[in-house]
């Protein structure tokens, strides 16, 4: 009787199969990285063979008094041997004589003191041989294949470039596709190189011989060196950002970048830029045309550029509300907002910048110290800018005072500013729109310091406020209510100054109100704190921040009035409006009414005037 043999169970051949599965898996790894290993081996190997190659070549050519072009430049592909003239162009060659294959693609240089350099491309690594050394060394690719091979021949690019050209440093190229274009400092492509082994999109910006800078766009990203000169994949830190703001920006740190190699900087350097022209600006404004620089005029927008004396970037794009900016030594872009209207921005920028001009001024009437309540330089700031409007007269000249030699200064020593303030009538903040001529005259008025040869028939604070909102407010009451027939049509003369109060076919517009007005409460605020300069005062009263601002301009103006009324001995801010629409008082200063309103009527217009501020200061509350 035979014994029944018992197989195997289905468990125990699964179990059997794992076994041989992982000593496959182990196999395999141990034969590939074995595979790799001697590829690695030899590519070394191959690379140490063809510079000896090519060493003995140079040799044996100098021995027979022969020689090949130095510096040059070869590629190996295929078994067949290549030189390279400056413009890429393959013309094949034998002079490396050689049995074997010894790499798919290489590349070989020989510099002028018949150095040579040698990479070979391998599957996983690149295996190089550098100039100045006898060693070979293995480099494993942290990017793809592809584009370890696209830098490859971008530096070789580069090296053929620098060598075959006289080279005025920084240079810029693009890279599209196979196409390697120069650009000038306008921007101007001129086809200088084409690549045969690769093709990609690249900027490679040749900033001296020892220092190439190559940038591969890559999805989001950037293939780039890193610190330790490694090849790495980076992240786009500023993506959110449009291709026209990175062109720009990238754009003027290579403007910036040759600045800082041509220069010496021993104190921040100042740009503006405008639909690809740029120009260097002192701090008064004015283009310092001794200084060539240039951007590319195919990219469009207009800003700022800095560069520290640490030789450190900053840029400022200006977008319609906000500013894209990134600090000194940060790559990082962000958005800050604007405080107010850009135009608004440069005008106070450029008033300072007037400022500056005027502390720096000598010559004109010097008068002593109370004869400017707020310090000369400050007059001389809105005197410049009301004399662009109002020329000098007898009146004007004893109320607001003049200086015309600093006139002739500022035209010559600050010609930006004379074309700037010429064409610069209003500015605007929150929907309020400033006749800034107007509002200067006022100003200057205020910080002048009334002869006491002239101030025979009034006081100071009647010259202040007639040269500001009460002399505006007599024309309005000549020419638009007395001598218009709107009482007719409004019923009353209070409600006729009422209604027409901002009417810009009055002679008393909205931009004339906001300028008279905030003509007091700045000039106060000029006087309570005389560390800020003219900018940091418009500044803080249009974006709020002082304690008499914009925001309540009509409740401090009220407040202000109150105090002249006193000094007038009127009580408060109605009696200081019926004091000047009291023609019998105050009139002859400005002109002669052929209509003589009724002390009735001159009550009424000082009312409808009252009313309106009152009504617009209840609506600050």
């Amino acid at each position: 009787m035979f014994k029944k043999k018992e197989g195997f169970t289905l468990i125990e051949l699964l179990a059997v199969l794992v076994v041989l599965a992982i000593i496959s898996m182990i196999g395999y790894s141990m034969i590939t990285n074995t595979i790799k290993t001697v590829k690695y081996k030899v590519e070394i190997e191959n690379t140490r063979t063809l510079t000896k190659v090519v060493n003995d070549t140079l040799f044996l050519n100098e021995m027979n008094n022969t020689s090949i072009n130095i510096p040059s430049f070869y590629v190996i592909e295929n078994d067949k041997e290549y030189t390279l003239d400056k413009n890429g162009n393959r013309t094949e060659t034998n002079n490396f004589k050689y049995n074997g294959k010894l790499c798919d693609y290489c590349i070989i240089k020989i510099n002028s003191d018949k150095q040579i350099s040698i990479i070979l491309e391998g599957q996983e690594q690149d295996v190089v041989k550098e100039f100045s050394s006898s060693n070979i060394t293995s480099i494993p690719l942290t990017i793809s294949r592809e584009d370890q091979s696209f830098y490859n021949e971008l530096t070789l690019f580069s090296d053929i470039y620098i060598s075959t050209n006289n080279v005025n440093y920084p240079q810029r190229a693009v890279v599209e596709d196979t196409v390697v274009n120069l650009l000038s400092d306008t921007g101007v492509k001129t086809k200088a190189y084409t690549l045969s082994n690769s093709s990609g999109q690249c900027k490679v910006d040749m900033v001296s011989p020892d220092n190439i800078i190559i940038k591969i766009k890559n999805g989001n990203g950037y293939i780039e060196k890193d610190n330790s000169g490694n090849l790495n994949l980076t992240e786009n830190i500023n993506k959110e950002y449009s291709n026209d703001i990175l062109n720009l920006y990238d754009e003027l740190k290579y403007v910036a970048n040759k600045y800082i190699l041509n220069n010496s900087i021993t104190e921040e350097v100042y740009f503006e830029f405008q639909n690809g022209t740029i120009n260097k600006v002192d701090i008064y404004g004015n283009y310092d045309n001794s200084v060539n620089v240039a951007m590319n005029k195919n990219i469009s927008g207009s800003g700022e550029l800095r560069i520290s004396p640490t030789k450190q970037i900053s840029v400022v794009i200006y977008q319609d509300n906000y500013d894209i900016k990134n600090d000194y030594g940060n790559e990082k872009l962000y958005n800050q907002d604007l405080k107010y209207p850009r135009d608004t921005v440069i005008l106070f920028k450029n008033m300072h910048r007037l400022e500056l001009l005027a502390e720096k001024y000598t010559g004109g009437n010097d008068g002593d110290t109370s004869t400017y309540f707020t310090g000369k330089s400050d007059w001389l700031v809105f005197y410049y800018i009301r004399r662009l409007k109002y020329a000098d007269s007898t009146n004007y000249v004893a109320v607001t005072g003049s200086d015309s030699k600093f006139v002739t200064y500022i035209n010559n020593n600050g010609a930006n500013l004379k074309n700037y303030f010429t064409k610069t009538n209003t500015f605007t903040v929150s929907n309020a729109t400033v006749d800034l001529k107007h509002m200067a005259a006022s100003i200057a008025g205020n910080m002048y310091n009334t002869p006491w040869t002239y101030n025979l028939a009034y006081d100071e604070l009647e010259y202040d406020c007639l040269v500001s909102w009460a002399g505006d407010l007599q024309e309005f009451m000549e020419y638009n209510i007395l001598k218009s027939g709107v009482k007719e049509k409004y019923g009353s003369y209070k409600d006729a100054v009422y209604s027409l109060m901002g009417d810009e076919g009055t002679r008393f517009g909205m931009d004339d109100i906001y300028a008279d007005i905030d003509n007091w409460n700045l000039y106060y605020n000029f006087r309570e704190n005389r560390n800020l300069n003219i900018e940091e005062t418009l500044d803080k009263y249009y974006s709020g921040e002082s304690k008499r601002n914009h925001k309540n301009r009509y409740t401090s103006f009220i407040t202000l009035m109150n105090s002249v009324g006193k000094s007038l001995g009127k009580t408060n801010f109605e009696g200081a409006v019926k004091h000047f629409t009291d023609t019998d008082k105050t009139w002859d200063t400005m002109g002669t009414l052929s209509i003589k309103p009724t002390e009735a009527e001159q009550t009424e217009i000082a009312e409808g005037f009252i009313k309106w501020i009152k009504d617009k200061a209840a609506l600050e509350k």
